[in-house]
């Protein structure tokens, strides 16, 4: 009975690695490819690259944006702690620094919700 429960318990682990792996992967692909669009439009508008080309301010602004939306998504810090809580104690010591390193990355462009700003406020003015 021991025997059985030690193997069901490697497997849900392995599935886990495999879902904190995937989520990542995910979350760098979906990064990179944020990260390089507001570089070319950085350096495009930078170089001055612009006249009539594909680089403009309006396009820096946005790819900016897309980039911090990415890194401020709740969702992304809420999975990335999770993830990191079910494979903390695996063997996978890149994973688990990789996933440290989104959950501090997203929580240094994470901002408190509009609801908890007003409590804040509310609870300075008493």
């Amino acid at each position: 009975m021991l025997r059985r429960f030690v193997t069901v318990g490697i497997k849900m682990s392995n599935e886990e690695i495999a879902a904190a792996q995937a989520f990542v992967d995910k979350f760098n692909e979906s990064y990179a490819e944020k990260h390089y669009n507001f570089e070319r439009q950085f350096w495009g508008c930078k170089m001055g690259l612009g006249d009539g080309g594909p680089y403009s301010t309006d396009l820096l602004s946005s790819t900016k944006k897309e980039m911090e939306d990415l890194l401020s998504d709740p969702k992304i810090l809420e999975a990335a702690e999770a993830h990191k809580m079910a494979v903390g104690d695996c063997d996978k010591t890149d994973l688990v620094k990789t996933l440290d390193i989104i959950v501090r990355t997203c929580n240094c462009y994470s901002m408190p919700s509009a609801g908890s700003k007003v409590s804040l406020k509310c609870g300075v003015m008493k």
